[in-house]
Protein backbone atom coordinates (compact mmCIF):
# COMPACT_ATOMS: atom_id res chain seq x y z
CA UNK A 1 0.00 0.00 0.00
CA UNK A 2 1.31 3.86 -0.90
CA UNK A 3 2.91 6.01 1.68
CA UNK A 4 0.35 9.35 2.62
CA UNK A 5 2.11 12.07 3.79
CA UNK A 6 -0.46 14.90 5.60
CA UNK A 7 1.37 18.24 6.46
CA UNK A 8 -0.02 21.10 8.72
CA UNK A 9 -2.85 22.90 7.48
CA UNK A 10 -5.42 25.86 8.80
CA UNK A 11 -7.01 29.16 6.60
CA UNK A 12 -5.10 31.94 5.89
CA UNK A 13 -6.18 33.95 9.18
CA UNK A 14 -4.51 30.85 11.16
CA UNK A 15 -1.28 31.23 8.94
CA UNK A 16 -0.88 34.41 9.87
CA UNK A 17 -0.03 34.08 13.20
CA UNK A 18 1.71 31.06 12.84
CA UNK A 19 5.60 30.93 12.84
CA UNK A 20 6.84 27.37 11.36
CA UNK A 21 10.11 25.50 11.73
CA UNK A 22 12.89 26.42 9.51
CA UNK A 23 12.09 24.55 6.18
CA UNK A 24 8.61 23.50 7.47
CA UNK A 25 5.64 23.75 4.49
CA UNK A 26 1.99 23.70 5.41
CA UNK A 27 -0.95 24.36 3.48
CA UNK A 28 -3.27 27.39 3.55
CA UNK A 29 -6.77 25.63 3.25
CA UNK A 30 -8.14 29.15 1.91
CA UNK A 31 -6.10 29.81 -0.74
CA UNK A 32 -4.94 26.79 -2.27
CA UNK A 33 -1.29 27.14 -2.14
CA UNK A 34 1.83 26.28 0.08
CA UNK A 35 3.86 27.99 2.45
CA UNK A 36 7.56 27.60 3.41
CA UNK A 37 8.89 28.57 7.00
CA UNK A 38 12.17 30.12 8.24
CA UNK A 39 11.55 30.29 11.73
CA UNK A 40 11.16 33.80 12.38
CA UNK A 41 8.24 34.96 10.09
CA UNK A 42 4.88 34.86 10.66
CA UNK A 43 2.62 33.47 8.40
CA UNK A 44 5.59 32.07 6.25
CA UNK A 45 6.11 32.76 2.52
CA UNK A 46 3.61 31.50 -0.10
CA UNK A 47 4.78 29.85 -2.87
CA UNK A 48 3.97 31.29 -5.82
CA UNK A 49 3.06 29.07 -9.22
CA UNK A 50 5.02 28.31 -11.30
CA UNK A 51 3.91 29.64 -14.77
CA UNK A 52 5.43 29.89 -18.32
CA UNK A 53 5.53 32.54 -20.46
CA UNK A 54 2.74 33.49 -23.11
CA UNK A 55 5.40 33.01 -25.79
CA UNK A 56 6.85 29.62 -24.67
CA UNK A 57 6.73 27.03 -27.05
CA UNK A 58 6.16 23.53 -25.54
CA UNK A 59 4.79 19.62 -26.53
CA UNK A 60 1.31 19.60 -27.49
CA UNK A 61 0.99 16.20 -28.87
CA UNK A 62 3.42 13.17 -29.09
CA UNK A 63 3.42 9.28 -30.01
CA UNK A 64 6.79 7.48 -29.23
CA UNK A 65 8.74 5.28 -31.47
CA UNK A 66 7.86 1.45 -30.60
CA UNK A 67 10.09 -1.46 -31.90
CA UNK A 68 8.07 -2.14 -35.06
CA UNK A 69 9.73 -1.61 -37.97
CA UNK A 70 8.68 1.23 -39.98
CA UNK A 71 7.72 3.12 -36.95
CA UNK A 72 7.07 6.38 -36.52
CA UNK A 73 7.05 8.89 -34.17
CA UNK A 74 6.41 12.90 -33.42
CA UNK A 75 6.29 15.76 -31.65
CA UNK A 76 4.01 18.89 -32.54
CA UNK A 77 4.50 22.35 -30.25
CA UNK A 78 2.32 24.37 -29.84
CA UNK A 79 3.40 27.28 -32.32
CA UNK A 80 2.29 24.08 -35.25
CA UNK A 81 6.18 23.48 -35.53
CA UNK A 82 6.54 19.68 -36.06
CA UNK A 83 9.36 17.14 -35.56
CA UNK A 84 8.49 13.75 -36.92
CA UNK A 85 10.86 11.13 -37.55
CA UNK A 86 11.05 6.80 -38.62
CA UNK A 87 13.01 3.87 -37.97
CA UNK A 88 12.91 1.83 -41.16
CA UNK A 89 15.08 -0.74 -40.28
CA UNK A 90 16.89 -3.00 -42.34
CA UNK A 91 16.10 -2.17 -46.36
CA UNK A 92 17.23 -4.18 -49.05
CA UNK A 93 19.46 -3.54 -51.41
CA UNK A 94 17.90 -1.50 -54.52
CA UNK A 95 14.78 -1.19 -52.69
CA UNK A 96 12.56 2.03 -51.39
CA UNK A 97 10.57 2.40 -48.56
CA UNK A 98 7.51 4.64 -48.27
CA UNK A 99 7.50 6.91 -45.32
CA UNK A 100 3.39 8.18 -44.35
CA UNK A 101 4.06 11.26 -41.83
CA UNK A 102 1.34 11.17 -38.72
CA UNK A 103 0.73 14.97 -38.91
CA UNK A 104 0.70 16.56 -42.55
CA UNK A 105 3.52 19.58 -43.66
CA UNK A 106 2.36 22.89 -44.53
CA UNK A 107 6.38 23.71 -44.85
CA UNK A 108 9.00 21.12 -44.09
CA UNK A 109 12.12 22.85 -42.65
CA UNK A 110 14.75 20.21 -43.30
CA UNK A 111 15.33 16.31 -43.07
CA UNK A 112 18.42 14.41 -42.39
CA UNK A 113 18.86 10.45 -43.41
CA UNK A 114 21.22 8.31 -41.33
CA UNK A 115 22.07 5.21 -43.10
CA UNK A 116 24.43 2.24 -41.25
CA UNK A 117 26.47 -0.08 -43.84
CA UNK A 118 29.50 -0.30 -45.24
CA UNK A 119 28.53 1.63 -48.11
CA UNK A 120 25.70 3.52 -47.76
CA UNK A 121 24.01 5.33 -50.81
CA UNK A 122 20.19 6.58 -48.93
CA UNK A 123 17.98 9.00 -50.77
CA UNK A 124 14.79 10.87 -50.43
CA UNK A 125 12.36 11.46 -52.87
CA UNK A 126 8.43 11.77 -53.75
CA UNK A 127 7.08 14.93 -54.99
CA UNK A 128 7.49 18.43 -53.47
CA UNK A 129 9.54 17.09 -50.20
CA UNK A 130 9.07 20.55 -48.36
CA UNK A 131 5.24 19.76 -48.14
CA UNK A 132 3.27 16.90 -47.75
CA UNK A 133 2.20 13.56 -46.58
CA UNK A 134 4.52 11.26 -46.65
CA UNK A 135 8.02 10.58 -48.23
CA UNK A 136 9.57 7.64 -50.02
CA UNK A 137 13.96 6.72 -49.06
CA UNK A 138 15.72 4.69 -51.61
CA UNK A 139 18.85 1.82 -50.61
CA UNK A 140 20.17 2.43 -53.78
CA UNK A 141 23.27 0.36 -52.69
CA UNK A 142 23.76 -3.18 -53.16
CA UNK A 143 23.55 -4.30 -49.60
CA UNK A 144 20.91 -3.97 -46.30
CA UNK A 145 21.00 -0.62 -44.67
CA UNK A 146 19.90 0.43 -41.61
CA UNK A 147 17.95 3.44 -41.87
CA UNK A 148 16.67 6.52 -39.56
CA UNK A 149 14.35 9.63 -40.94
CA UNK A 150 13.85 12.48 -38.60
CA UNK A 151 11.67 15.80 -40.61
CA UNK A 152 11.02 19.30 -38.96
CA UNK A 153 8.88 21.92 -40.20
CA UNK A 154 5.33 23.58 -39.82
CA UNK A 155 2.54 21.36 -39.44
CA UNK A 156 -0.15 21.98 -42.33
Amino acid sequence: MAKQIQLRRGSTAEHENFIGATGEVTVDTDLNTLRVHDGTTPGGHIVRGAQLPDNADYVVESKAAGTATNNMWYRKYKSGWVEQGAYLGGVSAQASKKVIFPIPYKQMHDYFIFALGTNPNVTWSGGDTRTGEFCTIKNSSNETNYIDVYTCGWAA
